[in-house]
């Protein structure tokens, strides 16, 4: 099941999205996406209270702020999820015993295990993981704004055109990359489309974009929620 929570900034939709995907599962693999660079004093303000907030919910943490969809499969393919919760609550003798268990395995066992590993599918390695992943709004400015990806050029003029569609639909593909391999998955994005401010150009552009994010999203997941001032209201 996917979900998309969204609301303006101090909302409370953070809290929300955690405390919302720690009721849909018991689950010890649950991950938070951080997208929040770590460039400003204010972000970092803002990612040490998510830390405390998240703190003894079992979340497990990857900073990642661009190309989300990569880190997780790199992540999911690397088992290191499963290998942190083993090692951390195993303890020395669980830990010897598994060595040992391994050492005597036959060549048999350990050809069948490795065919085995090899034909299990993406879909089978993550559909137990559950994500949340924070922020829309932070993944698309990293990625809008670096000029290394392209869609600015160096005087910060957008080069493409066509840049809402395709900024729109390249960070959607990524979400998605991620929902569809998930039990549950936990999508947050801002509301910044009632201010009244006029901004600049390339600003607005970005609200255009986001705003176009937030309706394919909303259109694919199951529940969409908005948060504001602490109060949710299911949208569909």
């Amino acid at each position: 099941m996917n979900y998309l929570i969204i609301g303006g900034s101090s909302s409370g939709k953070s809290n929300f999205a955690e405390d919302f995907l720690s009721k849909k599962t018991n689950s010890e693999n649950k991950i938070y996406i951080a997208t929040m660079e770590k460039n400003i004093d204010e972000n970092l303000k803002k990612i040490k209270k998510h830390q405390l907030s998240r703190r003894n919910k079992g979340f497990f943490t990857i900073e990642q702020s661009q190309l989300v969809d990569k880190a997780f499969i790199n992540y999911i393919e690397s088992n290191k999820v499963d290998t942190d919760y083993l090692t951390e609550n195993k303890t020395i003798e669980d830990k010897l015993r598994i060595e040992h268990k391994t050492e005597n395995k036959t060549i048999e066992d350990k050809l069948r295990i490795e065919h085995k590993t090899e034909n299990r599918t993406i879909n089978d390695k993550s559909r137990k993981y559950n994500v949340l992943l924070e922020s829309i709004s932070n993944l698309l400015s990293n990625e809008m704004f670096d000029l290394k990806m392209g869609w600015l050029d160096f005087d910060y003029k957008i080069i493409d055109d066509d840049i809402v569609v395709k900024l729109s639909n390249h960070i959607v593909e990524e979400v998605l990359c991620i929902a569809k391999q998930c039990e549950n998955c936990v999508i947050v994005s801002d509301n910044i489309f009632e201010s009244g401010n006029i901004y600049d150009e390339l600003t607005q552009k970005y609200i255009e974009i986001l705003g176009n994010i937030n309706v394919q999203l909303a259109e694919i997941v199951d529940s969409v929620f908005e948060v504001t001032e602490g109060m949710v209201l299911q949208i569909k």
